[in-house]
């Protein structure tokens, strides 16, 4: 579950009533912020920028959009829930939040990020804020949004950008509920809303994910009719435990078992010398299993890695790349590289790890993952894990992690839902 922007996720639901509690006091405080955002009938207080945009998902310029879901602010069709309450839904371009606006999502978003990262903090409200500020102005966001009375108990934010667009089919979504009112119908109802909204779009599909930590999000994929398409792990290696004899071993064979080729160390922003060259060798990642999840292999221009190193600037960020690189002609065989956050200091982020099939068989895979984690070790002796998020059938990427001493933290699931059939049985 990333930590700054949204996840693609067809649900993020509940855990336990004694959760719920254990947050009550953050509760209060989140509380007393929503109460501060325009509630149903008020207007907006208007501002600029937008969250960062979810990977994969894609869309119309925003001025198109008033005139499918109507003027921010709008107030959405009050519909009555599974059994208890009713519930105001509205729609918000969400380019034009105000950082108190912000800070609201923010806070929503947080209580189901603590449930899935318990053991770390949560997104300073700052950091959200700068990142949205960050995101294109030719990336469109839409924001759905649940209240009870003036609280903001649930929120879906879609994103979309018709420049970048693999999948014009899909869109991508996450759906968050406050802990105390789950199970009463505003997961459904926000639904409703998102998939009109991804029908007056062109879309057909939603595509997005849930977790194990959180497993009410698996009975509402479920109960709204999704189909299960693919299974991860999110993995971890505590630093405490990390085998570092083994490690510079394999640093220390990697010039023997990969004649030819040398490690090439970048941090920050890819120069631009190498820039093509790098996104090119960065599309190896569409050689990772999807189970049966049936997307187009992703692209990426130079300006969209560009926004994205922006963004990444945005929340002080710093991003470490280690690139196999051929010796007789340069060219670029293999990728790993982590993220580091000021606001999560114990912690460094996987981003990718690839070699290209032609380079595959001389344990680049091991060289780099060892040098890059024993670095890790040496120049960040605060950050006590590594994360990672890997495909539950990708065993060659496992057998190096697992060697390593990388174990399971829990488990990803991706859901498709078609809306033709999300929208018959809404009609029935």
């Amino acid at each position: 579950m990333p930590r700054i922007g949204g996840a693609n996720s067809v649900a993020a639901s509940s855990a336990s009533r004694k959760r719920d509690e254990a947050l009550s006091d953050r509760q209060e405080h989140e509380d007393e912020v929503a109460r501060r955002a325009p509630a149903p009938g008020r207007s907006p207080v208007r501002g600029h920028g937008y969250p960062r945009p979810q990977p994969g998902v894609v869309g119309h310029p925003r001025a198109a959009v008033k005139d499918v879901v109507g003027k921010p602010g709008d107030r959405g069709e009050i519909r009555q829930g599974f059994g208890m309450s009713n519930y105001v839904v509205t729609t918000h371009n969400a380019a034009d939040f105000s950082d108190d606006e912000i800070s609201v999502e923010t806070l929503l978003y947080n209580t189901i990020e603590t449930e899935v990262w318990p053991e770390d903090p949560v997104t300073p409200l700052q950091d959200a804020v700068a990142a949205v500020r960050a995101v294109p102005y030719r990336v469109t966001r839409m924001a759905f949004r649940a209240w009870d009375g003036e609280l903001l108990v649930g929120s879906v934010q879609v994103t979309i950008d018709r420049e970048h667009d693999d999948n014009p089919d899909v869109l991508g979504c996450q759906i968050y509920v406050r802990g105390t009112h789950r199970r009463q119908g505003v997961a459904t109802l926000l639904l409703q809303h998102v998939s009109e909204f991804a029908s007056a779009s062109g879309r057909s599909r939603l595509i997005g994910q849930t977790y194990s930590r959180v497993p009410a999000g698996d009975y509402f994929a479920e109960a709204a009719g999704a189909v299960r398409k693919a299974e991860a792990h999110s993995n971890h290696l505590p630093t405490s435990e990390v085998d570092r004899v083994l490690l510079k071993s394999w640093v220390q064979d990697g010039p023997a078992r990969a004649k030819g080729y040398e490690l090439l160390s970048w941090d920050g922003a890819i120069p631009d010398k190498h820039l093509d060259a790098f996104l090119d060798l960065l599309l190896v990642m569409n050689d990772a299993p999807r189970d049966d999840l049936n997307v187009n292999d992703f692209t990426i221009t130079a300006t969209e890695w560009r926004d994205g190193e922006a963004q990444a600037a945005a929340v002080g960020q710093e991003r470490w790349f280690l690139v196999a690189q051929r010796l007789r002609d340069g060219a670029l065989a293999g990728l790993h590289d982590l993220a580091w956050v000021p606001a999560f200091p114990h912690v460094m982020w996987v981003g990718s790890t690839g070699v290209r099939p032609e380079h595959r068989g001389h344990a680049l895979g091991k060289w780099l993952k060892a040098a890059m984690t024993l670095r890790v070790l040496e120049e960040k002796p605060d950050v006590r894990d590594i994360r990672t998020g890997n495909a539950d059938s990708n065993e060659a990427m496992l057998g190096i992690n697992r060697a390593m001493g990388y174990r399971s933290l829990f488990g990803v699931t991706t859901w498709e839902l078609g809306l033709h059939d999300l929208q018959s049985r809404y009609r029935t």
